[in-house]
Order: C-alpha cells, then structure tokens, then sequence
C-alpha cells in the first residue's frame, strides 16, 4: 500500500496546480459559484470532518475544495479507484486516500482500513480536514440517499485512538447545481454548523454498531437542511418542474427571513433576499416549494395525484 504519512502536507507543485484549476473552476466552467455561511468554517490550525451530499462526480469534491478559504482537505475514496499503481500515485498526489470494502478487497483487506484510519485521526489532530461523501456513491439528482456507517467508523476511530479524549468536530455541507451536464451552469455550496458526537462516545465503547448507526442519522439530517432533497423519486420530474414554475414567484414575494421587519435591514440585503437572479435564493424556494408537495401529498393524496399529471 502506498505510504500516505506525508498526504496532508505541503506541496508546491499542488499549490501550483490549486491555482490553476480554482480559476478555471471558479470564473469559467462555472457562471456563478457560491459559498454560503463561510463562517461556519472552524479556524485554522483546528482539524476537522467535512461530510457531504454526492450528486456530481468529480465536480462536487472540487467544489468542496476551493469553499475551504484555501485550506487543502485530504478526501477519502473507496479503494478500488486505487488499482492502477500509476493512478494511485496520482490520487495520493491530489490528497486522496483509499478506503476500503469487503466487496472490493474481501475481509483479508479490510485491515489496510486501519491504516487509513490512523492517518485520518493524525491529520485531524494536526490541524487539517478529511473529507468523505458518506452516501458512498453519487446520485446524478436532487435526492439525499443513505448514508452509509463507514464515514461514521473512520471518526468514531479517530476519536478512538485518541482514548476518546478528541472532541472531533463534522461540518455538514450541501452542495446544490443549476445544471449537472453543462458548463457556465451555477453552483452553490451551503456549509452548515459543525456539530459533535460525544454523547455517542459511551455508546460506542458498548454498541459500536449502533452508536455508527445514529452517528450517520445525525449526519443526514444536517446535511438534508442544507441541499434540496426530492424523497418522491417517482413523481421526481414533476417536482423539479413546479419548483422551476414557482420559484421566482415565491422568491419575489416572500417574507422578510424569521419575521423580521424590513426596515431592519439593509436596502442592498432587501433586495438581494427578493432577487430571483440570486442563486442561492433558488435553494430556499425549491426547498419550501418541495415540502409544500409533500404537505399536500401527505394531507390530501388525490389532489397531489391530480397536480402530478398536469405538471407531467
């Protein structure tokens, strides 16, 4: 296995590179990118887990990598991407690690997962980030699916090799995308609150299973705030189709954000919030046109049915 005791430091041909693609990635590939609540970053110098929906390849870690105020996460990736030696080295390059499954590698390899987790717990301990997509797979649509326990094994086990002395913090991020085939789309990351498990920590001294278990549903809730989340896969076409039909309206008509009143607000923050050509206004309509959908479909199923065929 490769040696990954150096992944997290600096690099100069990386930052070279850093650059270069931030630019493309920033100002060309995409029309508009957003970074929204920067300052739920922890400061630097404090390690960290970012977890995050997956729902385009490549594109979602390079958006989590230039949301990071120039800090460069180390990101976790199953192993079997890992196979080609001349591809490993490349990913140990660009900071990724392996993780490993029992359908890839068996049993007999799931103890290299030891290694990676040890590595993980001292890049946290040394100030940087480690970065997983707990759904273990992209979803090509706007839909959460489930997370899977092996993003909550890897911190349970770095907070276990510090005798469960580390109060490990997760940051929760949501990514969201105008478009997911196109260039000169918009792009929107949306980073929540770090949060801690610690009252897991007994639980997992007993019930490793379990305590991973909550550990993931926690995860979820958090980042299913931040990101659009259409749970009706089948009716999933006319959901995307109603937000696109009612989305401008509600973001020009909505009220002042926790009831506050206008005046308390700036005039530029007023017109913003009311600005339809805002992205990250567009997340909060679909959120709120979304759950308005599944309000009706959940207190009156024939009119939801009748609306889905002529949204169809």
């Amino acid at each position: 296995m490769l040696d990954f005791r150096r992944v997290n430091k600096p690099d100069f041909r990386y930052s070279l590179l850093y650059r270069y693609v931030q630019f493309v990635h920033n100002h060309i590939y995409y029309r508009r990118y957003h970074v929204v609540n920067k300052h739920n970053i922890p400061p630097r110098g404090e390690g960290f887990m970012v977890i995050c929906n997956h729902q385009n390849g490549l594109n979602d870690a390079l958006g989590i990598l230039f949301s990071m105020n120039g800090r460069f996460p180390v990101f976790i990736a199953r192993a079997d991407i890992f196979k080609i030696k001349f591809v490993a080295k490349l990913l140990r390059f660009l900071k990724i690690m392996p993780a490993f499954r029992k359908r890839d590698v068996g049993m007999a390899g799931l103890d290299n997962n030891e290694i990676i987790f040890a590595h993980s717990a001292r890049i946290i301990s040394e100030g940087d980030i480690i970065t997983l997509f707990p759904e273990a797979g992209h979803e090509d649509c706007h839909h959460l699916g489930t997370f899977k326990k092996g993003f909550a094994r890897i911190a349970f086990r770095a907070v276990e090799l510090s005798d469960y002395q580390l109060k490990l913090k997760i940051l929760p991020l949501g990514n969201h995308y105008s478009n997911y085939f196109r260039m000169q789309g918009k792009l929107m990351i949306n980073i929540g609150e770090p949060f801690e498990f610690t009252e897991l920590y007994e639980l997992h001294k007993t019930d490793p299973n379990r305590a991973q278990y909550l550990l993931a549903q926690k995860a979820r809730e958090r980042v299913k705030k931040l990101m659009l989340d259409v749970e009706d896969l089948d009716y999933y076409d006319e959901y995307i189709m109603l937000c696109t039909i009612y989305r401008d309206t509600y973001i020009r008509h909505r009220p002042p954000r926790d009831g506050r009143p206008e005046k308390r607000t700036s005039i530029f923050c007023r017109i913003r919030y009311n600005n339809p050509g805002y992205f990250p206004n567009e997340l909060e309509a679909d959120q709120h046109i979304v759950a308005t959908l599944d309000e009706l479909k959940a207190k009156d199923r024939p009119a939801f049915e009748q609306l889905m065929t002529k949204a169809g």
